[in-house]
C-alpha cells in the first residue's frame, strides 16, 4: 500500500502547491509575523529571537499533535492528515512553475519578470538585465532544491510529520527574520543558525540525486561534482553554496558574484561551473535538473524502504 509521504510527493508533482491563501506555510508566515511583533519588544534581541523560534515551533507542533490525536481512531482520516502535512511542506512543481513563469515573461515583459522574481528571491531586482534575472532564477532553483524538497523529505522520512513541520517552521523563520541587517542581525540570529544546522547534512546529501541527474541529462556529473567540491563552502551561508555549485557545474555556467540586498552591495565570489552564456533557456535546464533529481530522490526512498522493510 502506498504511504503518506510517497502519495504527497506524487500529488505535488501532478498538481503543484495549494493557493497561497490556503497554504499552511503562508499561515505559518502570518503566525510568525504576529509573534515577531510581540517578541521583538524584548530588550535583549537575541533572547527575543529565541522566544520567537520556540513559540512558533510549539504552536505548529501542538496543532499537529492535537489533530493527530483527534484522527487516531480513524485510519483513513489519519492517513489523509499525514499526507496533507507532507504535501503542504514539500515543493516540486511549485518551484518549477515559478521559474517557468519568469522564463516566459523574459521574452515579452522583462519588468513583469522582475516583479515575479521578487516572489522567489530576497535580492534587489531593480536594474537587473536579462542575464542577472536568469542567474537569480537558477540560483534560487539550485538553493531551493534542498530547502523546498530534499531536506523536508529527509526529515519526513526519519521523523515523520513532526520532523518535516519542525524543519519547515525553522526554514520559514530563517526566510523571514534570518537577515544580517540592522533590524534582524541579533533578533534573527538563532533562527538563522538553527536553519544552518538543520540543513548541513541534507545540503551535502543532495549531491547524490543532483549529480546523477546532471550526468543523465547533460553528461556533466563529473563537472557538477568537481564544482561542488571546489565551491561548496565559498558563500557566507554554510549550505547555500552546495546546491548552487552543483547547478553551476551541471549547467556549465558561472553563478554567484556581487549582489544587492536591501540597497546594499554584497560581495560574493563567483562560482565557476563553466563558461557558457547565461541565457533564458538555462532556466529550462535548471528546472529539468530540479525535477529529475526530485524523481530520483523518490525512487531512492522507495528502494531503501524495500530493502529495510
Amino acid at each position: 500500500m502506498i504511504e503518506p509521504l510517497t502519495l504527497a510527493v506524487l500529488i505535488d508533482i501532478i498538481f503543484g502547491e495549494l493557493p497561497n491563501r490556503f497554504h499552511p506555510v503562508a499561515l505559518i508566515g502570518k503566525m510568525i509575523s504576529y509573534y515577531e511583533k510581540i517578541f521583538y519588544k524584548v530588550g535583549n534581541k537575541v533572547f527575543g529571537g529565541v522566544f520567537l523560534f520556540i513559540a512558533s515551533q510549539l504552536t505548529v507542533l501542538s496543532v499537529i499533535y492535537l489533530l493527530s490525536k483527534m484522527f487516531k481512531g480513524n485510519q483513513f482520516l489519519l492517513f489523509s492528515f499525514k499526507t496533507f502535512v507532507f504535501y503542504s511542506f514539500l515543493s516540486i512543481k511549485g518551484m518549477k512553475d515559478h521559474a517557468m513563469e519568469i522564463f516566459y515573461l523574459l521574452f515579452h515583459d522583462v519588468e513583469e519578470a522582475k516583479k515575479r522574481l521578487k516572489y522567489i528571491v530576497s535580492r534587489d531586482v531593480d536594474g537587473m538585465d536579462e542575464e542577472k534575472i536568469v542567474k537569480s532564477v537558477v540560483e534560487s532553483v539550485g538553493e531551493n532544491f534542498n530547502d523546498a524538497f530534499f531536506a523536508p523529505i529527509i526529515y519526513a522520512a526519519v521523523f515523520g510529520v513532526y520532523g518535516i513541520a519542525f524543519y519547515r517552521v525553522a526554514n520559514t523563520l530563517d526566510a523571514m527574520v534570518g537577515y544580517r541587517n540592522e533590524k534582524y542581525e541579533k533578533f534573527g540570529k538563532f533562527s538563522a543558525k538553527a536553519d544552518d544546522i538543520l540543513n548541513y547534512i541534507p545540503a551535502r546529501m543532495q549531491i547524490v540525486p543532483l549529480i546523477l541527474s546532471a550526468e543523465l541529462l547533460f553528461k556533466r556529473g563529473k563537472e557538477a561534482f568537481g564544482t561542488f567540491l571546489k565551491f561548496k563552502n565559498t558563500l557566507s551561508s554554510p549550505n547555500a553554496g552546495c546546491g548552487i555549485s552543483i547547478f553551476a557545474g551541471a549547467l556549465n555556467i558561472t553563478l554567484g558574484g556581487d549582489t544587492r540586498y536591501f540597497g546594499k552591495l554584497v560581495k560574493k565570489p563567483n562560482i565557476a561551473g563553466g563558461d557558457e552564456k547565461i541565457i533564458p533557456f538555462k532556466i529550462l535546464d535548471a528546472t529539468e535538473l530540479y525535477f529529475s533529481a526530485a524523481i530520483l530522490t523518490l525512487i531512492f526512498y522507495e528502494a531503501i524502504k524495500l530493502l529495510y522493510i
